[in-house]
């Protein structure tokens, strides 16, 4: 099979930096100089037409963050954690480069098909929804945000798609297969309050099943909230969980209708809430189980080093072992900035329970 230019580079990139690793490494700012003088050009090229462009555009990404994320590895292999963070932080400058937002803004509008609208037109649901990712008009090797368009995730691993009667999902297997989204402006330090919602179908059984989660991926840190629809293990020990992080907050919501595993093949609905209240986590548009904050009031606590991830836990070193992924299919993953109501999560669940 023929492979382009731009693949050939990465591999031959990621082979040097695994293999050598004891040799001079790349130099971040020349890599980083290369990379935007190339989507530059690509954005300029009057020879090809704007979707064309903006494939290139998403092509080169996907490459350079590739490229990235081996030389951070190598790093990290050496014990420099200094070059480790700075490498990270270019992969986040890189998501957020407003040539690949527009590029990805490009390729969504063309590969944009008629569906349900979700959530109904004419509902309050939208307000503060910082993500969705609906997995319907993802360019190749990124999730795009269908909410607010800013925080595009990127495709780690042998992630693949599959059709369902939800349409179109996506599908994990493994702890290598996730994805991951380190925009800055979706760090939940002092968020008064926060909704996550996800369908989620597992294939297999892990022990706990980790949905969404944030942390450092590459260092111990952990972030601002956890989600998981649980595995296979002893009742009351790995069931699904909501929880957030705070200096004082209980972390602890436990799904009582999926315990002690859930379902193989079967579509669940999870939402969590915290309103600086209480937390609260429902199943399939029905409150499950509740707990009052410890301290009322108590904002989400985030440190700046966090990423997103889905299907996986975020930081080591979890992240790495056989019995934190998800392995199945997930669909309509969402953030919002504030507590979804009992009734808003019932609506929410009821407009997408039937969707095709």
């Amino acid at each position: 099979m023929t492979r382009n230019r731009g693949a050939i580079a990465a591999g031959l990139v990621g082979a040097a930096l695994i293999c050598c690793a004891a040799a001079a490494l790349p130099d971040l700012d020349k890599l980083s100089a290369d990379y935007r003088g190339e989507i530059l050009a690509l954005a300029r090229d009057k020879s090809r037409t704007p979707l064309e462009r903006s494939r290139g555009i998403v092509a080169r990404t996907r490459t350079y963050t590739r490229e990235l994320t081996d030389l951070q590895k190598a790093f990290l292999k050496k014990g420099d954690l200094k070059q480790a963070t700075a490498v990270n932080d270019e992969v986040n400058r890189a998501m957020a480069d407003k040539l690949l937002l527009a590029a990805i803004a490009v390729i969504r509008k063309a590969n944009e098909r008629k569906a349900p609208p979700t959530p109904p037109p004419g509902t309050s649901i939208q307000k503060d929804l910082v993500l969705h990712y609906s997995f319907e008009r993802d360019p190749k090797g990124f999730a795009a945000d269908t909410g607010s368009g800013r925080h595009h995730a990127q495709l780690v691993g042998p992630v693949t798609y599959e059709q369902t009667r939800r349409g179109r999902v996506i599908r994990l297997k493994s702890s290598e297969t996730y994805l991951a989204c380190g925009s800055k402006s979706l760090n939940t330090d002092k968020w008064p309050a926060i909704t996550l919602s996800a369908w989620v179908l597992m294939k297999k059984y892990t022990g706990f099943g980790v949905v969404m989660a944030r942390g450092e991926i590459t260092g111990k840190a952990t972030g601002g909230f956890l989600m998981r629809v649980g595995g296979r293990g002893p009742a009351g020990w790995r069931p699904g969980r909501f929880s957030v992080a705070g200096s004082i907050l209980e972390p602890t919501s436990f799904a009582a209708r999926i315990d002690p595993m859930p379902k193989l093949n079967r579509w669940y609905h999870l939402v969590g809430t915290y309103d600086g209240r209480e937390i609260r986590f429902y199943v399939d548009g029905a409150l499950d189980s509740e707990k009052p904050a410890a301290k009322k009031g108590e904002p989400l606590s985030d440190p700046p080093v966090t990423k997103l991830v889905i299907g996986n836990s975020a930081a080591e070193p979890h992240i790495g072992w056989p019995d934190m992924y998800f392995d199945g299919w997930l669909d309509d993953i969402r953030i919002w900035k504030r507590a979804l109501s009992p009734a808003e999560v019932k609506q929410l669940h009821e407009s997408e329970r039937g969707k095709p």
